[in-house]
C-alpha cells in the first residue's frame, strides 16, 4: 500500500504503482512514496532486531549499570565491572554498526532487508551482556 501526498496537503492511497499511475500521480510521487515506505519497513525491522538483543529496558539498565560503574575510577573496577562496560560498549558499536546497516538497506531498493546476511552479526560480548539485563 503506497501513501501519496497530493498537492493540496491530503494523502491518497493506492495498492500498488499501477494502481497510483491509473489515479494520474506522477512517477516522482510515487517512487517518493515507495522509498518512503521502504524506509519505514527498513526502520521497523532494525528496531525489530535490535529489540531482540536486549528490550528498550535492557538498553535502559545497560545505561544505568555503565553509568554507575564509570563513576568509579578504573583502578576499584572488578573484573565483572570490566566486562560490563566493555559488553555495553560493544552493544553501543552494534547498534551503531545497525543504523548504518539500516541507512544503505534503506537506499536500496534491491537489497533483502528480511536476510539475516543483510544485517551486522551481534558481537559474543554485546549478546551476553544484553542478556544479564
Amino acid at each position: 500500500m503506497l501513501e501519496l501526498r497530493t498537492n493540496d496537503g491530503g494523502f491518497v492511497y493506492a495498492s500498488d504503482t499501477a494502481a497510483a499511475l491509473n489515479m494520474g500521480l506522477s512517477v516522482e510521487a510515487i517512487q517518493a512514496a515507495e522509498a518512503e515506505a521502504r524506509k519505514t519497513a527498513v526502520s521497523e525491522e532494525c528496531r525489530r532486531r535490535i529489540f531482540a538483543v536486549a528490550s528498550q529496558n535492557a538498553q535502559t539498565n545497560m545505561s544505568l549499570a555503565v553509568g554507575v560503574i564509570g563513576a568509579k575510577t578504573a583502578s576499584t573496577r572488578t573484573d565483572i565491572e570490566k566486562a560490563t562496560l566493555a559488553g555495553a560498549e560493544a552493544a553501543l558499536g552494534w547498534v551503531m554498526d545497525m543504523r548504518a546497516a539500516f541507512l544503505a538497506l534503506a537506499a536500496d531498493a534491491q537489497a533483502d532487508y528480511l536476510a539475516d546476511a543483510a544485517w551486522p552479526a551481534i558481537p559474543p560480548e554485546a549478546a551476553t551482556i544484553a542478556a544479564q539485563f
